[in-house]
């Protein structure tokens, strides 16, 4: 809540015994319609017996909103609230009271909503999601808005932060901001803090793709080889690769995920979903071999780690971290140049699998194929990802020229 307001309602001490059940002690707040906008009200004096006006309330309405209408519907949300105060009983001279517990502030909505977040999606989405929120409120406490009412957040407001996000960073981070903050607010709508999601209707700005390279047979090869003495970053790679998870996916396997008798491992996505896959034959030896090098593991310990099955304290992310920079360390020691990172691997493996796929079906018998080993769910982002790989080339055209 601005502090105008804040003032308005703590300020005062003064007792009285005036008896609201016979007349209302108060005039209907009204807003102000001349040049100067802001929120007027009168209240009977306890002393004088007169109804006596109070403060006007302005809320810095004017510096925040240079439009009219978003500043009328600013200090409306605010004169609605001031009435419903009055309605209950409030008293400008005789109450103190804490505003936050009469209205959802800012705060306290996104405390909710990432409460609510926190054990619904992946710990990384989450951090997401945190880091966007707290970058958002601290623009916000800068520019004033961080005791206001979450309704008072609208789409001016949420423009206007993302301009100052493209400026600073980039298009593809205003286009992460834009995405992380429509998910918390339209969690908010749905629990009825706010009315609507404004960020849904805020279009993202066209960006370059950009995606790590594939490697090629020669230089997975030689990852392999390299790595024959690193047995938790080559499984890592191996499932990567032969089972199309994701490294994030990797790192949180655990004992208790894989099931050798029914060739089944379990895992939850970057959604919180479950995911099940099998363990192809390619790989199963060598997987089964890993596992009974760690005859003391326990069902909740982590299948990859540092030194092989066991516990780990470190985050996700910290763990994506810890063998994105050791794959980072090898590839330069093999001397593969190029944009390469542990995403390569899946990148690689996912290429390689449609274009198998393309050789013996035709489009879309294998895209059903490849998303059900992949563990895409929707057809819209199988394609997306085989377009992004350029997995789906065209056959020599050349006659098309004559």
């Amino acid at each position: 809540m601005a502090k105008e307001l804040l003032k308005l309602l703590t300020e005062h001490g003064i007792e009285h015994d005036f008896n609201m059940t016979k007349i209302k002690p108060y005039t209907k707040p009204k807003i102000s319609k001349g040049k100067r906008n802001y929120i007027y009200y009168s209240f009977v004096d306890p002393e004088s017996g007169k109804m006596t006006r109070q403060d006007n309330i302005y809320l810095k309405a004017h510096r925040l909103f240079p439009d009219k209408r978003e500043r009328i519907k600013y200090l409306s949300s605010y004169r609605d609230l001031l009435e419903d105060l009055l309605k209950d009983g409030y008293s400008p001279y005789r109450e103190k009271m804490d505003i936050k517990s009469k209205l959802k502030s800012v705060e306290y909505a996104f405390d909710y909503a990432l409460s609510i977040k926190k054990a619904h999606v992946a710990e990384s989405t989450y951090k997401s999601y945190k880091s966007k929120v707290k970058l958002f409120t601290q623009w916000l406490k800068k520019e004033h808005f961080e005791m206001i009412d979450i309704k008072a957040i609208n789409k001016s407001v949420g423009l206007q932060y993302l301009k100052t996000v493209l400026i600073k960073t980039s298009p593809r981070n205003h286009n992460n901001t834009l995405t992380d903050l429509s998910a918390i607010f339209s969690l908010l709508a749905a629990e009825d803090f706010i009315e609507t999601n404004f960020f849904v209707s805020i279009k993202k700005i066209k960006t370059t793709s950009q995606r790590d390279k594939t490697f090629s047979k020669n230089e997975m090869i030689s990852i392999r080889d390299s790595l024959k003495n690193e047995r938790a970053l080559l499984m890592l790679i191996n499932l990567m690769y032969y089972c199309l998870w994701r490294s994030s996916e990797v790192v949180r396997l655990k004992v208790s995920d894989i099931s050798l008798e029914n060739r089944r491992i379990t895992d939850r996505t970057k959604t919180n979903a479950y995911k099940t896959k099998i363990i192809p034959d390619i790989i199963f030896d060598d997987l089964k071999e890993y596992i009974e090098e760690f005859p003391n593991r326990k069902d909740d310990d982590l299948l990859i780690t540092p030194k092989g099955i066991g516990p780990w304290i470190s985050g996700e992310l910290d763990r994506q971290k810890h063998f994105g920079k050791k794959f980072k360390v090898k590839t330069k020691e093999l001397d593969i140049k190029g944009k390469y990172s542990l995403n390569s691997i899946r990148h690689t493996a996912a290429t390689e699998i449609f274009i198998s796929l393309r050789k013996d079906f035709g489009f879309k018998e294998a895209l059903d194929k490849f998303m059900l080993i992949s563990g895409h769910e929707s057809i819209k982002g199988a394609l997306n990802y085989i377009h992004q790989l350029d997995a789906e080339v065209p056959e020599e055209y050349s006659d098309l020229f004559n």
